[in-house]
């Protein structure tokens, strides 16, 4: 780069500059501060000349001036005087080019590319909508739409410093807006070309081929424009034009606006865009946490430090653009911190991560207000930027009072919209990407937003189609025919049914990943209420599941990671005493079993008392005096912690101890159609143990018959089914019927009596017996005949019917008739007690 070239693009830069506009702002202060970075060899009247221009223009972004105007004049001078010296820093040499793909993460860059091709597609319809209508007298609204789209482009290149792209997007843009002044003809034509060259930029970035030339579309903006060459600006957003040292003056605190009382814009709350920055947000949020937790557990990854900085930075530059002074404000601060932690000149630990943490919680609770949600107390919002910035400049600083945060909730619940979803969007950006990775070949995958309902109806009337093809196939007169050619038109039609109910079905599957990360805040914030220190692992967070299941597993993981921390992991010197070290640790898993999704949560704490668990049960009456501890098994001991009330804990925490969660965990669990158990070793630790269905719409169930019903019991609960012999059947006193299975004695359920039916076989002869297994717990169920195993989608009784014990729902099956669905856990329960 010649001597002349950042002079000249500071110079365009300013003349392009927009008081009004936070984004182009924020991109000449950066061009300035890596400047006068980059300035080494040039004399110290350069540099201070470039700091000062940074310094007035980081006093405009934070509202220190009064009279803006006089402020941009003053800086105008102080870079016509840099431009007249020409004792910029040179370099003589060319910097060998540099892929534009080269420090981008891929899976960030794929993300990018489908939201590209959106964009464009979105922009080229508005485009043309306008081109048939009428270019001399566009329509206002497709016309602002067309930008928006333009400028949220140009934002994420700046975002990705595809600075090419970008000064395409910004000519574009700056061109939109002069014919909307102006009133001219909308240049269609012209924004046709910089959506086809974006097309073949984005396609180029893809498969890794070179870039395409600009010089024709350059050409065709200044054109458009009457002949006036476009000016050329530095990427508004590029994280890659961030200083590596900022020497600009940080604002004093008591140069700090009092934004008292914090309020955003009027009709801010149904605006598209402020919608899609609500949601943008909310991700960037939860990355930028996990990183800052990572720093916290002593990773000395630089990434996750650029991972935050880049999240404040993007939220800062969107919320400048729609007018949310409040977010702008602290944004500003925690970038100005995070910016002396990227240069070096800030150690990002204790005190300054502290204050990154509370920085995001304070703009999820601004992101929150746009919606109608509270705003943070104004002095709060105050105190917290006066910390950031003392902390940026190395100040020792008392931390400020944390607002209060409940103890029954992680920190974020709802960062999935529950009127729209993106069935089918990629995953966050890792937060350790390899910049060295393989840069092959992108496959980019295309994503829609699509209404949660719509997909719903969907995966419904699949279900309906299923049922539909198993009346067709299983009728009388189609099991009767001969016709081989219609026999394989069946058979072909049904592999095409049961093909678009998997793909139906995986549209509703989510991985566990947020859910998962939400956890590592939780375990944070109570480890330290608790006074503990207690680090968390993940494990399987890629595994997928339906969606229905996740959202509704974030309560009962929220109390088995709360009780693991509060009463599970001891205090460090209890450890320590025990030959443990001081830091507990708890591991949350999940991985697939038999067909089903298993989470795990695991402590390496005291484990449960057997011993403890059994005095109160004997104080509440809960066991029979008669029977001898030593015969109850574990699981049965540990089982008496989900029922209502139940607590074992020497004394009541703000945490927990009052009893009123585990039974809440398992009646979660068990109208999701899973099982909770557990597994404890004293002094060694326990594991809570979560089975649950891959999905709660359809089911593999065997068809059983009692009498002339049907119904339908879960496969995988299904053990073993046999018809006994008069050897293995017993009445025991005070227990009823009992046949023995691999020398244990199991209770005998007879479905007939169970559901008061006048039919069915009366002689446990004359039946079958099937084992079922829930809980831990196994009992046997007798039914006439098995009918048939088959996969069955779950329909809700209705809300007119009464609720059945033991019914989770119902079935059509293919000759049309209804079947209900039974609950295996209800089943057994049933059973064991009767025995009992």
């Amino acid at each position: 780069m010649s001597s002349r070239q950042p002079i000249a693009s500071i110079a365009k830069a300013l003349a392009l500059v927009d008081a009004g506009d936070l984004q182009s702002l924020v991109a000449l202060h950066d061009l300035l501060v890596e400047t006068a970075g980059g300035s080494s060899d040039a004399g110290d009247g350069v540099r201070d000349t470039l700091s000062e221009a940074a310094g007035l223009v980081e006093g405009i972004i934070l509202r220190q001036f009064d009279d803006v105007e006089e402020t941009l004049r003053r800086l105008t001078a102080l870079v016509d005087a840099l431009d007249d010296g020409g004792d910029a820093s040179d370099d003589s040499s060319e910097e060998s080019p540099t892929s534009p793909t080269e420090l981008i993460d891929d899976e960030l860059l794929s993300a990018w590319l489908a939201e590209c091709d959106s964009g464009l597609a979105e922009a080229e319809a508005a485009i043309l909508s306008i081109e048939h209508a009428d270019p001399a007298s566009p329509d206002a609204e497709t016309v602002a739409e067309i930008r928006r789209r333009v400028h949220t482009l140009k934002g994420e290149c700046g975002v990705l410093s595809l600075d090419d792209a970008q000064s395409i997007l910004h000519d574009a843009e700056w061109l939109i807006d002069e014919t909307t002044e102006r009133g001219g003809a909308f240049p269609c034509t012209t924004l046709i070309a910089v959506v086809d060259w974006m097309r073949h930029y984005a396609a180029a970035l893809s498969d890794g081929s070179p870039t395409p030339d600009d010089a024709d579309v350059r050409m065709l903006l200044d054109t458009a424009r009457g002949g006036d060459a476009l000016a050329e600006t530095p990427a508004d957003a590029s994280e890659s034009c961030l200083p590596a040292v900022t020497e600009s003056p940080v604002a004093e605190v008591a140069d700090i606006p009092d934004v008292a009382p914090l309020a955003f814009p009027d009709g801010i709350a149904g605006d598209e865009t402020t919608v899609e920055f609500a949601a943008e947000a909310r991700e960037h949020l939860t990355g930028a946490e996990a990183s800052l937790l990572e720093i916290e557990a002593e990773s000395d990854d630089p990434e996750h430090v650029n991972v935050v900085f880049r999240a404040f930075h993007t939220i800062k530059g969107v919320a400048g653009f729609i007018n949310l002074a409040p977010i702008v404000d602290l944004a500003h601060a925690a970038e100005t911190m995070l910016d002396r932690a990227r240069s070096g000149r800030l150690e990002l630990r204790g005190t300054p991560v502290d204050l990154a943490i509370r920085s995001c919680d304070m703009l999820r609770q601004l992101v929150e207000a746009i919606d109608g949600g509270a705003f943070p107390a104004a002095t709060d919002h105050r105190t917290l930027i006066t910390a950031l910035l003392d902390a940026a400049e190395g100040r020792n600083i008392e931390l400020p009072p944390a607002p209060a945060r409940s103890a029954e909730t992680p920190a974020e619940s709802d960062d999935a919209s529950p009127e729209a979803t993106d069935a089918s969007a990629p995953t966050p950006a890792a937060t350790t990407p390899d910049a060295a990775a393989s840069r092959g070949t992108r496959r980019v995958d295309q994503t829609v937003k699509v209404s949660t309902t719509r997909m719903d109806g969907l995966v419904d009337m699949v279900g309906e189609l299923v049922i539909a093809q198993l009346m067709v196939t299983q009728d009388p007169a189609i099991s009767a025919t001969e016709d081989q050619r219609l026999r394989r038109h069946l058979a072909h039609m049904g592999k095409i049914v049961r093909d678009l109910q998997e793909v139906a079905m995986s549209l509703r599957m989510v991985t566990l990943r947020q859910t998962f990360q939400k956890m590592r805040r939780l375990v944070r914030d109570v480890a330290a209420k608790a006074g503990k220190t207690i680090e968390l692992s993940i494990e399987g967070e890629d595994v997928e599941l339906d969606r229905n299941v996740v959202e509704e597993i974030g309560d009962p993981l929220v109390h088995m990671i709360r009780n693991a921390c509060d009463h599970g992991v001891e205090p460090a010197d209890e450890r320590i005493r025990a030959g443990k070290p001081g830091t507990g640790h708890v591991t949350l898993r999940a991985f697939h079993k038999g067909g089903s999704i298993v989470i795990e949560i695991e402590d390496d704490g005291r484990g449960l008392s057997r011993d403890r668990i059994l005095a109160k049960c004997r104080e509440r009456n809960l066991i029979d005096d008669s029977r001898r501890p030593e015969d109850i098994p574990d699981h049965e001991v540990y089982n008496f912690i989900f029922l209502p009330g139940f607590s074992t804990a020497e004394k009541i925490t703000d945490i927990s101890g009052r009893g009123v969660g585990m039974d809440v965990v398992r009646r979660n669990i068990e109208a999701l159609r899973g099982s909770v158990e557990i597994r404890s070793t004293p002094g060694r630790g326990s594991v809570f143990s979560m089975r649950l269905p891959l999905t709660m719409a359809i089911i593999d169930g065997m068809v059983v018959r009692v009498g002339s019903q049907r119904y339908v019991i879960p496969t995988l609960s299904i053990e073993q089914s046999f018809r006994p012999t008069p050897g293995q059947l017993s009445s025991v006193l005070g227990r009823g019927e009992m046949v023995e299975v691999r020398e244990k004695l199991l209770p005998i359920h007879r479905l007939n009596r169970m559901f008061d039916l006048r039919e069915g076989a009366d002689s446990l002869d004359d039946g079958l017996l099937l084992v079922l297994e829930a809980g831990g717990r196994r009992a046997a169920i007798l039914v006439d005949e098995i009918l048939g195993q088959q996969q069955v989608v779950i329909k809700r009784l209705g809300d007119g019917t009464v609720p059945t014990h033991g019914v989770s729902g119902g079935a059509i099956l293919g000759d049309g008739r209804v079947a209900l669905i039974l609950d295996p856990n209800a089943m057994v329960e049933g059973a064991v007690a009767a025995a009992a």
